[in-house]
């Protein structure tokens, strides 16, 4: 795209298709999504959202250009509009998920909360069957863990646990 002149590959300026999309031409409203929606996908992408979470924020993001697209005063500024837009519906989408309950896995992704995958855990049989035998006189997970050796590869300390020695 020609951003000083604001042109598009098809030589229609961005602030014609915008023009176009606010007059109510399907053509130009088209136009747009098909040009702007691997940028609006690609920051759903780098923050990490699934595919259907990426749906979501993207569907979210074009309802609130068609409520937005008349206050629009720069046409030129739309892809900008929609970076920002998009980065925060992401960070909306995180904050809303944490609320509910969830929290952000290690790959990005939002999982169930903590406290539900405690409960998971503690129904497993196996899991079940050593705190049973804790809590009945069997061996301390405490103790047990207090003897066991240095983890491997894990530095040498010294003074207030540090790994070098502090002066």
């Amino acid at each position: 795209m020609n951003v000083e002149a604001g042109l598009t590959g098809d030589g229609r300026s961005v602030t014609a298709r915008v023009r176009g999309a606010r007059a109510g031409e399907r053509q130009a409203w088209d136009a747009l999504v098909e040009q702007y929606a691997p940028l609006v996908w690609s920051i759903c992408q780098r923050n990490r959202m699934s595919d259907a979470e990426a749906q979501d924020i993207s569907q979210n993001v074009w309802l609130k250009l068609v409520q937005q697209l008349s206050k629009l005063r720069d046409p030129v500024a739309l892809p900008g509009w929609l970076i920002t837009t998009t980065q925060r519906e992401c960070c909306q989408f995180v904050r809303a998920a944490h609320r509910a309950g969830a929290h952000v896995l290690p790959d990005g992704s939002i999982g169930p909360s903590r406290s539900r995958c405690l409960d998971r855990l503690r129904r497993h049989p196996a899991v079940a069957a050593l705190i049973s035998s804790e809590t009945q006189g069997g061996v301390s997970t405490r103790r047990a863990t207090s003897q066991r050796s240095p983890t491997i590869g894990a530095a040498p300390t010294t003074g207030k646990g540090f790994p070098w020695k502090v002066s």
